[in-house]
């Protein structure tokens, strides 16, 4: 038995070492230094790199396999977990999981040995000791409370890095997910370590599919959300993985940026409610392809709400995808479809080659909905729709108040028209918030040189916690204002990133200068993180919207990205509710006082703090909200909170 499971290790080691190599395609980067035209200035400026990554040869055999692992897990593996969590309860799965964690003592400690670390060890012993007795097998965790809180855990494969093996190839292996050349071999002793192998049969295999069990859900969710997931993996992987980055002290500065972080909170209550979505595809006209959307309709006559995701985000992203079930579990219809700078709308509903000229975004996410409200009234007829309110997150919040205000001029047109607008933490100028984000991602340039890339892998590291229940919402967060900037920067960075080779990909312009291989994207990855916001609207719109007699200027391209491009519909536009906090770091200092004035007194509800979207998590918030909004479209009173 031992035999074997070492000898298909040893085969799987050796095919993926000698699977194939990387193709002959290396990164080219434009020079910018001669240019002297709109935005030469931020063309030439320094940018800060991404936290380093695996090296990955091996790219194009690696994501096949990881290809084949989507396949095992959407008709095989995910099937199953998902009946085995709908029999078992949460806290058994989870006593399980403590079980087989106490199970795997003897790899934790041998390697804290190796590696000196005897306080380490000696805390391990205690608690194996402890939680095997009193602990009942290590189903519960007396030792915790007792003081013996578990050290950071350690494998071969770390050991191994810590020795010396530092660079290792890129592997991923189906099922047992991201890897390396060094940490498959170190997978052979720590098999060797777990006594769940010593006992053998089903056991070690059943206790992984538990514990795989709610790591489904969220895989699931990042291949079916984001344009690239195969990078985003390699990437998060590789950063908890490295072993030679120290963490620094946790800082709580409670500033707005560290505010705006506690939007990662605002999660559906019931995991599996995308699950009960009825939605499908429109063809669109402009593509001739066609474009999904999500819909859950209430079973009576009801307001539909249409909503618009934020930047970047895809119709099945964690914030659209709450927002759709607070306003389901308040009465609401629901249909949303994706941002209009995520993959999905870019691929299928946007007219324009590049994206980011708002008054063309804005008319494709109008026909968009014109064609899934047709949809709907042809599936469950007129009576079923009691009022139709449009409503935005962030960028999308943006998106909605500019159709708002082509509305409110009274612009002729045939497609379907709102009775109520809903804005949640709204942009007033695009340019200048997307800008702000691009400055927020420069944020380590504040620290030392010398430190500064192990100062951004950790702060990486502490946000990675925010999801695994160790931080809460409503609590301060550990991060100061230069780390919060950076992680709203470099998820800002990696929207870009998508945008920029989704767009490249259907209609090359011609200013990337590496080849757009979709099998080794690495290389050209690395050429287009050189491209903030600033850098792709002067190399690539600016250009573009200057061929088509859209905008000649600068200038006139920002002005057509702003609010006040539409002020005469806005004015007094009763039609139009805004919500946020006034310390929305995306609007401009003048932008609050602006907003207060041009919309009918009531109209627009500032909180004291915030950020951008920070309070977005609390239910109680959003179901106030959402109470008021439906009150007011259905000519009710609206309730007193």
């Amino acid at each position: 038995m031992v035999r074997t499971k070492v000898a298909l290790a040893g085969l799987t080691l050796f095919v993926a070492s000698v699977g194939c190599g990387a193709p002959d395609i290396v990164t080219k980067q434009r020079d910018w230094s001669g240019y002297t035209g709109p935005g030469a200035a931020v063309l030439n400026q320094p940018e800060v790199p991404l936290p380093k990554v695996s090296w990955d040869p091996n790219e194009p055999l690696n994501r096949d396999l990881e290809a084949f692992n989507q396949d095992a897990v959407e008709y095989a593996v995910g099937p199953a977990t998902y009946g085995w969590r709908s029999i078992t309860p949460k806290d058994g799965r989870k006593r399980l999981d403590m079980a087989y964690t106490n199970l795997g003592f003897p790899r934790r400690a041998v390697n804290e040995m190796i590696q000196g670390e005897w306080d380490h060890a000696g805390t391990e012993t205690v608690r194996f000791l402890v939680n095997t007795t009193v602990g009942l097998l290590g189903f519960f965790d007396p030792a915790e409370s007792w003081g013996f809180k578990a050290p950071a855990a350690e494998d071969t494969g770390l050991t191994m890095e810590k020795a010396g093996w530092r660079e290792s190839d890129y592997l991923f292996i189906p099922v047992l997910g991201p890897s390396t050349t060094r940490d498959l071999v170190g997978k052979i002793p720590d098999t060797l370590l777990d006594i769940s192998f010593w006992i053998g049969g089903w056991v070690p295999v059943f206790l992984s599919f538990n514990q795989a069990s709610d790591l489904v859900p969220t895989y699931e969710s990042l291949v079916e959300t984001q344009q690239d997931p195969y990078v985003l993996m390699r990437m998060v992987w590789s950063v908890l993985r490295d072993a030679s980055v120290a963490d620094f002290r946790y800082v709580v500065d409670d500033g707005v940026a560290d505010q705006t972080l506690e939007a990662v909170f605002m999660v559906p209550s019931d995991p599996n409610f995308f699950r009960k979505s009825t939605g499908g595809k429109v063809a669109m006209p402009t593509t001739g392809k066609h474009l999904p959307y999500e819909l859950w309709m209430q079973p009576e006559p009801a307001p539909m709400a249409y909503v618009i995701p934020g930047l970047g985000s895809h119709r099945l992203s964690s914030q659209p995808v709450t927002l759709a079930e607070s306003l389901y579990n308040g009465g609401w219809s629901v249909a949303v479809i994706s941002s209009a700078f995520n993959f999905d709308f870019i691929e299928n509903g946007s007219s324009a080659p590049l994206i980011g000229y708002t008054p063309i975004d804005v008319d494709d996410i109008h026909t968009a909905f014109d064609l899934i409200d047709q949809h709907v009234v042809e599936t469950y007829g007129e009576s079923r729709i009691t009022g139709r309110s449009l409503q935005g997150i962030s960028m999308g919040s943006f998106h909605t108040a500019f159709l708002a205000g082509i509305q409110g001029m009274g612009v002729a047109d045939h497609r379907v028209r709102f009775d109520q607008f809903a804005s949640f933490a709204l942009p007033v100028s695009l340019h200048h918030g997307l800008t702000v984000l691009d400055d927020y991602y420069r944020a380590p340039m504040q620290w030392p040189a010398g430190e500064r890339e192990d100062r951004m892998v950790a702060t990486v590291r502490k946000a990675l916690q925010l999801g695994d229940g160790t931080f809460r919402p409503g609590t301060p967060l550990p991060f100061s204002d230069f780390e919060a900037e950076y992680l709203i920067g470099f998820a800002f960075r990696l929207t870009v990133m998508d945008l920029i080779w989704t767009t490249q990909r259907l209609d090359n312009r011609g200013v990337l200068l590496t080849e757009l291989d979709p099998e080794y994207r690495s290389p050209a990855y690395w050429e287009i993180l050189e491209y903030g916001w600033a850098e792709y609207f002067y190399a690539f719109v600016l250009p573009w919207l200057s061929e088509q007699g859209l905008a000649m200027t600068e200038e006139a391209a920002f002005a057509a990205a702003d609010l006040h491009y539409v002020e005469a519909g806005l004015m007094g536009n009763d039609k139009l509710w805004v919500y946020g906090s006034e310390n929305d770091f995306l609007r401009r200092p003048e932008d609050n006082a602006w907003l207060t004035g041009l919309l009918p007194p009531g109209h627009v509800t500032l909180s004291e703090k915030g950020g951008h979207l920070g309070n977005a998590w609390n239910p109680k918030l959003r179901e106030d909200v959402l109470a008021q909004l439906k009150a007011q479209l259905e000519g009710t009173p609206v309730p007193v909170k």
